[in-house]
């Protein structure tokens, strides 16, 4: 066999592999996503234990969400500049991390003030990194042809977190209270996920080139 059959065989070999790593990598960035919206959605489940369990009030409980909702949309330049700083490996563990030990952190709070830093600044800040910051950067990189489609089902990520976790979770605040919840959370930010992810990313770089070379999708 010549060096071009060669060539064209080993590029025939690639594209199975390349379509498979992208099959990963959009289910796992989904899991992650799916995981980020059900982390948002925890303190509105929270929010009524939280007001008998302190007496706090509910303009207390919704600053924190306040701070939440704004530090999520205002990390994504930020977040996208630091994945391509650092990398998206590194940057993603770290949120996901971080976002593990303050959720379970939280199931000691005292005070409103961290219920301010961990649910307000810190889930605010961690879970804009693994949003759809992590979801664009995943799509730009990996996919040509499907990006529509790749898109799509991580923008939906956002909607089925909620549909999925919000009854779970006020089934659990129901029947264990709100720090049941808290651990739950915690529990769901494995970094596995995140390693599923970012290790199809770290595949051979000439893998993925050569199947977008020969197919034009993603590889």
């Amino acid at each position: 066999m010549n060096s071009s059959e060669t060539s064209h065989a080993s590029l025939g070999e690639l594209e199975p592999t390349a379509f498979s790593l992208c099959r990963v990598v959009i289910g796992v960035t989904f899991l992650v996503m799916l995981v980020t919206a059900g982390t948002r959605a925890a303190p509105s489940v929270m929010m009524v234990p939280l007001e008998q369990a302190f007496g706090w009030s509910r303009s207390t409980i919704s600053l924190a969400l306040s701070i939440n909702l704004a530090l999520f949309g205002l990390m994504g330049p930020f977040a996208a500049a630091t994945m391509q700083r650092f990398g998206l490996r590194k940057t993603v563990l770290l949120a996901l991390g971080v976002l593990g030990t303050a959720v379970a952190a939280s199931s000691l709070m005292q005070h409103s003030w961290q219920m301010w830093l961990i649910w307000g600044l810190i889930v605010g800040c961690g879970t804009g990194v693994t949003a759809m910051t992590l979801g664009a950067t995943i799509v730009s990189r990996w996919f040509i042809q499907r990006r529509g489609l790749a898109m799509g089902v991580l923008t939906a990520s956002s909607a089925t977190g909620q549909l999925v976790f919000l009854p779970l979770l006020a089934a659990i605040v129901e029947h264990f209270g709100w720090r049941s919840v808290v651990l739950a959370v915690a529990a769901r930010h494995r970094t596995d996920f995140a390693v599923g992810v970012l290790s199809s990313a770290g595949k051979t770089r000439r893998h993925r080139l050569a199947a977008l070379r020969r197919t034009g999708r993603c590889a």
